[in-house]
């Protein structure tokens, strides 16, 4: 059984969309395990890089935009760590870049749908 779609009329409901997440995500060179917790914790998602793990808290989240943007932010955090970008001097300073990225990223797509459409014919396999 579905949930009700989303009050901002998105179209799908956040707790729908997280159940559609895939598992393992290629980040870098590494595969990334994606978590989806139980329970409730205010920052909503929570990257471990060396475990290369995702952790998806999705209770109370608003709304399907917002999942995105939550999932968008962790793997930014883990881009951040695989790619071997100069370290932050502090958490905090790391945390505004990562979520400054995860903004315009979501405004990005949601502004621009065939954007999103280009890119991925852009980016299929080539025949060889």
């Amino acid at each position: 059984m579905t949930s009700a779609p989303s009050p901002t009329g998105e179209g799908v409901a956040a707790s729908d969309l997280i159940r559609t997440l895939p598992r393992k995500l290629k980040i870098g060179a590494y595969d990334w395990r994606i978590k989806i917790a139980t329970g409730d914790n205010d920052a909503w998602g929570e990257t471990e890089a060396l475990k290369q793990e995702i952790t998806i808290w999705p209770e109370d989240m608003p709304s399907a935009h917002f999942c995105v943007g939550i999932v968008l932010h962790e793997i930014l955090h883990a881009l951040y760590s695989v790619d071997w970008l100069e370290p932050a001097d502090t958490e905090a300073k790391e945390e505004s870049i990562v979520a400054g990225y995860e903004r315009g990223l979501v405004a990005l797509f949601r502004d621009n749908p065939k954007l999103l459409t280009w890119i991925k014919r852009g980016l299929k396999p080539c025949k060889i």
